[in-house]
């Protein structure tokens, strides 16, 4: 008995990282294939326009899908604020995702991001988590997806921009 629950549980832990996996796989995929990714224009959250990601085209962006609810979008954010102290060329844009946009207000001012509703590019790329991460070269390349906070994503970031 006890080695058929040991059995179950290895199959439920397993299931759970090929889940994972596959989440991570497809909002790549999805990313990679995307045919309006630079040109479908986003609302800014603080005023009336817009924005493509093909405007930011010679510089890396890093899209950062988050919320104001969640703690480790916040420990993201503080991340990536230090990433731009040292990297002028890069531009984070900051995708307000399953949040209402009211409440985000006080936040805009903490951190030198753009920010946009981010909410119909979080489900166009099938986004699985937040916070999540979409890096673009300069030419507006995918370079590679992110999802969750990890302690050492600055170094990990800063290794992918400066390859």
């Amino acid at each position: 008995m006890a080695a058929g629950a040991v059995i179950t549980m290895i199959f439920i832990v397993y299931s759970s990282f090929v889940f994972k996996k596959q989440q991570s796989d497809r909002f790549e995929k999805n990313a990679r294939m995307s045919t309006d990714l630079l040109t479908k224009a986003h609302p800014y959250i603080s005023n009336t326009d817009s924005l493509t990601l093909g405007e930011l085209e010679g510089k890396d962006v890093i899209v950062l899908f988050w919320a104001t609810w969640s703690e480790k979008s916040a420990l993201m954010m503080d991340q990536l604020e230090l990433i731009l102290s040292s990297e002028p060329d890069v531009t984070v844009v900051g995708a307000l995702v399953k949040d209402a946009t009211d409440t985000a207000e006080p936040v805009l001012s903490d951190h030198p991001f753009l920010y946009i509703d981010g909410t119909v590019l979080f489900n166009d790329l099938k986004v699985p988590g937040i916070p999540s991460l979409l890096i673009l070269d300069t030419k507006g390349k995918v370079i590679t997806t992110h999802i969750g906070y990890q302690e050492d994503i600055r170094e990990s970031i800063l290794d992918i921009l400066r390859k």
